[in-house]
């Protein structure tokens, strides 16, 4: 492993090597910020206040809250170009579906529903009686789309699963909605090398595990989501 390391190769010895030499997280406009986030992870935050509060409290920077509703704080009176480049982050999925519907309620236009078709994939046909599709339909695990996909055309939206890694049709790649028609969504790329070119996007069947479930769901649905709102993991 070490031996097929670039720097082993012989071209190393023509390589410019450069080294960074302005760390960004300390620059003068946030070196407060980054003091507060130090004494927030060493549990001694509450230090820096005139008057300390109960240690199981955290007083927040006035910098880092908002008055209000965060989506009328992030999107309202965006433009299109803006609501590209800008992304709300959660730890929660269940978080991350209430945002996404908030945001795409305040987009202009007629919406249209996509509802999926689910089924319990299991060698006993009377394991998958027990639950009926009302209760199929109410699951929406991590890396599977909702049973009810609502867009709008403009929405923007993020891949789920690889579908042409060539066309950098990839996971956790970002799109923007063309037209929906009822067996495909057509979009546009928003990111990576192919910015701007239109895709075909088709109902799959997705099966992901999840150790949360007892069993495995099988969905048919657009392997999509909307992408105003997503979670750290994913962000990273």
């Amino acid at each position: 492993t070490i031996e097929i390391c670039i720097k082993y190769s012989p071209l190393w010895q023509h390589f410019r090597k450069h080294r960074l030499s302005q760390n960004i997280r300390v620059a003068h406009d946030h070196r407060e910020f980054a003091t507060w986030l130090l004494h927030l992870g060493n549990g001694t935050s509450n230090q820096l206040l005139e008057q300390p509060i109960s240690e199981d409290d955290v007083e927040l920077p006035h910098t880092s809250c908002v008055n209000g509703s965060l989506v009328e704080n992030i999107y309202s009176n965006t433009s299109q170009e803006d609501r590209r480049n800008r992304v709300i982050l959660s730890p929660k999925n269940s978080d991350c579906l209430i945002l996404n519907e908030e945001v795409l309620g305040q987009l202009p236009g007629e919406d249209r529903v996509y509802y999926s078709t689910d089924a319990v994939i299991t060698d006993d046909p009377t394991e998958a009686q027990r639950y009926p599709p009302e209760f199929l339909n109410s699951l929406t695990p991590s890396g599977m789309p909702p049973h009810r996909l609502r867009l709008k055309i403009g929405s923007i939206i993020m891949l789920l699963r690889n579908i042409s890694i060539q066309n950098e049709l990839c996971i956790e790649t970002r799109l923007e909605v063309i037209a929906m028609h009822h067996h495909s969504i057509e979009a546009s790329l928003i990111s990576g090398g192919l910015t701007g070119r239109h895709v075909i996007t088709p109902r799959i069947k997705l099966a992901p595990s999840d150790p949360y479930l007892p069993f495995t769901l099988e969905r048919n649905q657009f392997p999509v989501r909307l992408s105003y709102a997503t979670t750290l993991n994913k962000s990273q």
